[in-house]
């Protein structure tokens, strides 16, 4: 390219153009292999086993805050009920829709519980205060209102992602299991366990 934007755009358009080759499985022309390089499975199997260590990690440590926090051992538990589900939910979802579970698309995954983290302790908070103040219908619909405005955030704000072209595309397995962990919790188990806590608490 005669400037260096122009030959960064193009080298993004051959990029394109050979994926989509590649993926056809049908090259325009003869090549020859110049060198092979050997990258270890390892590497990628123990950057997923630290993501899930350190998710697992998170879920101990929710359950240890809130029952620190609210001295209510149900609460504590409680609290574990939505991410399971979402985890297990998303799953299913991907898999029907055939979406390779990657790195990022695990990475998306969960991210979408760990935004919903903050919104369980709202929904314990909340449950545990109307209850106490017998005002729980009017707490019921403020942690519904709360809960349902920073899902619908979250999701807008993975909806780029689906439109870039950021590591060619890579990263949309990521915006994509995102967006169906935030719309699980939007739609299943973020009204259930609002349901399910104030029943309970």
């Amino acid at each position: 390219g005669a400037t260096q934007r122009e030959a960064a755009t193009n080298a993004i358009n051959n990029a394109k153009d050979l994926q989509i080759y590649l993926g056809k499985g049908s090259l325009p022309s003869r090549f020859t292999i110049e060198e092979i390089s050997y990258i270890s499975p390892e590497i990628a199997g123990n950057t997923l086993n630290n993501i899930l260590i350190a998710g697992l990690a998170s879920l101990i440590l929710l359950g240890a805050i809130v029952l620190l926090i609210f001295r209510n051992i149900k609460a504590s538990l409680l609290v574990y009920v939505p991410m399971l589900s979402e985890i297990i939910i998303a799953v299913a979802i991907g898999i029907a829709i055939g979406q390779t579970f990657d790195i990022p698309a695990v990475l998306g995954i969960f991210l979408g519980i760990a935004t919903g983290m903050d919104d369980n302790l709202i929904i314990v908070n909340e449950a545990l205060l109307g209850k106490k103040e017998y005002k729980m219908e009017r707490s019921l619909k403020k942690v519904l209102f709360i809960v349902f405005t920073a899902i619908l955030i979250e999701i807008f704000a993975y909806i780029p992602l689906l439109f870039s072209n950021v590591a060619l595309g890579l990263f949309r397995g990521f915006a994509v299991m995102a967006i169906i962990t935030a719309l699980v919790g939007f739609f299943i188990t973020r009204p259930a366990y609002v349901r399910i806590t104030f029943k309970l608490l």
